[in-house]
């Protein structure tokens, strides 16, 4: 028997199509031969998202939805149970006896091969693992695109750029997709949860902490997306990486925020500001100016008595004369220079003086896309739009890697 679990943005604009079966309906990630996945289906005048699996009987139950609106959505089939989230939160759980998994056919995004079905909406970030996701996996799912190598990826599908990819053992079919800009905050990076406690609560790989004065022990999950968020604040945007600060509970509490960025801050520049801009989880629209970010002696940035209300995302400006800030690679004539960065397609590489280069360039999952050898001086490269790992190797010195990202 086979445990399997499927996360996936959706977003319904059309209406489901009237049906007496939950698998005769429109495919949003399903099975080719109809056994198990994920339905938009009008069954007895119930028009739901639909999950389902069959094993000698059917089992499925509906999840209700609002027309326009992006969902984050979980499938999660274990240990007989077979379990949906909506948005990090379990929305119900029925018994349903293990089937055998994914690897008897293909896996549809978008369209049910069965009945001939498109998925009339839009469809994001397709992740299948072969293997029950817990609770605090699902939430960490949300934001973060998964690297190939995660323990039990099967197959990933991401719609955030020009081409889909896919990854693992089991073929795929695409239903007719029409590829646009996202404008979700979904991207490369790390997640952690925790529970709201009492003084500092760290969130391990994402460089943030919250300092809870009062708690009511809400279950948190922050994620860190190494990607520049769709309409960023205007300004040079610190590590071109922003937050997503999710709780999972309906308490209130009151915290001191910590953001500990990769880029250097130096606590005696005086003239140079961090300011710290907000919106809400999903949204895709204006930032709202929250706080200028108080500069610790770790070199720290935090903002105060921050509580419920203000749950969402953020994203981090610097302003001001910062001049010395960051910056000491450029000053340095034995370092490699990467500029612009971020850069508009074409990006320029200062190498050090009497030295040559092996330059291989990966893109944010991992597959080479470049590679250069005997490089020295300066050279110029051209890349499509998103973040790349730059990994220079020389004989005199150690392997250098730098960060690009190409808008």
């Amino acid at each position: 028997m086979q445990k399997k679990s499927i996360t996936a943005w959706i977003k319904v604009d059309g209406t489901a199509p009237i049906e007496s079966d939950v698998y005769n309906g429109d495919g949003i990630v399903v099975t080719s031969d109809a056994y198990a996945g994920i339905y938009h289906t009008n069954l007895y005048g119930a028009d739901s998202i639909y999950f389902y699996s069959y094993n000698s009987s059917s089992y499925f139950f509906g999840m209700d939805y609002t027309p326009g609106e992006w969902m984050h959505i979980a499938y999660v089939h274990g240990n007989d149970t077979l379990s949906a989230y909506k948005n990090g939160v379990l929305y119900r759980s029925i018994y349903c006896p293990e089937t055998e998994g994914f690897y008897g056919g293909f896996i549809e995004i978008g369209y049910n091969y069965y009945d001939d079905n498109y998925f009339e909406g839009e469809i994001e970030s397709v992740s299948i693992y072969d293997f029950a996701l817990s609770k605090e996996q699902v939430r960490e799912a949300m934001h973060i695109i998964p690297p190939i190598s995660t323990p039990g990826l099967v197959a990933r599908y991401d719609f955030n750029a020009s081409s889909a990819y896919q990854s693992g053992y089991v073929p795929m079919f695409v239903g007719s997709p029409v590829l646009i800009a996202s404008k979700l905050p979904i991207g490369p990076g790390n997640a952690s949860s925790a529970v709201e406690a009492t003084g500092n609560v760290a969130f391990t790989g994402t460089g943030f902490s919250a300092d809870y004065t009062n708690q009511n022990a809400g279950e948190v999950t922050v994620s860190k997306i190494n990607y520049v968020p769709f309409a960023a604040p205007t300004g040079f945007l610190v590590d071109s990486s922003y937050w997503v600060i999710n709780q999972f509970s309906s308490t209130a509490f009151l915290a001191d925020f910590e953001f500990a960025p990769m880029l250097a801050v130096d606590p005696t520049q005086t003239d140079c500001h961090y300011l710290v801009y907000y919106r809400e989880v999903i949204s895709a629209g204006s930032w709202v100016f929250v706080d200028t970010a108080v500069i610790n002696s770790s070199g720290n940035l935090s903002i105060s008595d921050l509580d419920e209300t203000k749950l969402g995302q953020y994203a981090i400006i610097r302003a001001g004369n910062c001049s010395g800030i960051g910056l000491s690679e450029q000053e340095d004539e034995k370092a490699i220079i990467v500029y612009p960065n971020p850069s508009a397609g074409r990006t320029y590489i200062k190498m050090p003086a009497g030295q040559t280069f092996e330059l291989e360039v990966f893109n944010a999952v991992g597959q080479r896309v470049m590679q250069k050898q005997n490089l020295e001086g300066l050279v110029e490269v051209e890349l499509t739009s998103g973040i790349y790992i730059l990994q220079f190797t020389s004989k005199k010195e150690a392997t250098v890697v730098k960060r690009l990202i190409v808008r």
